[in-house]
């Protein structure tokens, strides 16, 4: 933990105002070294880990703890109210940052399957609109001649087309076609398609069975 804070706060008043004035300089320069070794071992160190850590110095390690500078608990462990304090808060702080990464992480995994599913539902329909349909779409792109416009959106379109509408289009289209005299009228593709130009009424000529002479 102490290595992703590597540094812990440090405040002069308290420092002049505090009980460690009250004791030797030598004890108050102890301290800070107490301090850094404290809070490197992530604030959990024993009074034999101190004694040992700073073994030239046990007298001033026994006034600072005779001063209750640092205390020491139950179980042995230096207790320095301060920097626990501190460790603490980074604690809580890293926790609530671990957990909100976990659900954006969880969020997105979930946005993820779904995008995934979603492109798998639309290559199956393709793949199933591809074996469902009687015409392919070439054969209209082809038969119409005029390959303009949104070829994509025509395609889809005439995706959509029930089997008979494509029938009725291919048999119609060269009656439709040849019925246009002049090709900069003949509709778009998409225009085609989208007003069902298949279901217009084309005129066929009949002769008259008698002629005047």
């Amino acid at each position: 933990m102490a290595k992703e804070l590597p540094y812990f706060k440090f405040q002069p008043s308290e420092w002049v105002t505090g009980d460690i004035t009250l004791c030797s300089m030598e004890a108050q320069g102890l301290f800070i070294n107490l301090c850094c070794f404290y809070w490197i071992k992530d604030c959990s160190i024993s009074l034999a880990n101190a004694q040992q850590r700073f073994s030239n110095h046990v007298t001033s390690l026994e006034e600072l703890l005779s001063k209750e500078i640092f205390k020491v608990n139950s179980d042995n462990k230096i207790i320095i109210e301060f920097l626990d304090e501190q460790m603490q808060k980074f604690s809580d702080i890293s926790a609530k940052r671990s957990k909100s990464g976990s659900m954006r992480a969880q969020a997105n995994a979930k946005q993820m399957q779904s995008k995934c599913k979603a492109n798998a539902n639309i290559l199956r329909d393709r793949e199933r609109d591809r074996e469902d349909i009687n015409i392919p779409f070439e054969v209209f792109w082809d038969s119409y001649g005029r390959k303009e416009g949104d070829k994509n959106a025509c395609k889809k379109k005439w995706n959509k087309l029930s089997d008979e509408d494509r029938k009725k289009i291919i048999d119609t289209l060269p009656m439709f076609l040849s019925k246009i005299k002049d090709k900069q009228f003949q509709p778009y593709p998409a225009t085609y398609l989208n007003q069902q130009r298949w279901n217009d009424e084309i005129a066929v000529p009949v002769e008259p069975d008698y002629v005047m002479p």
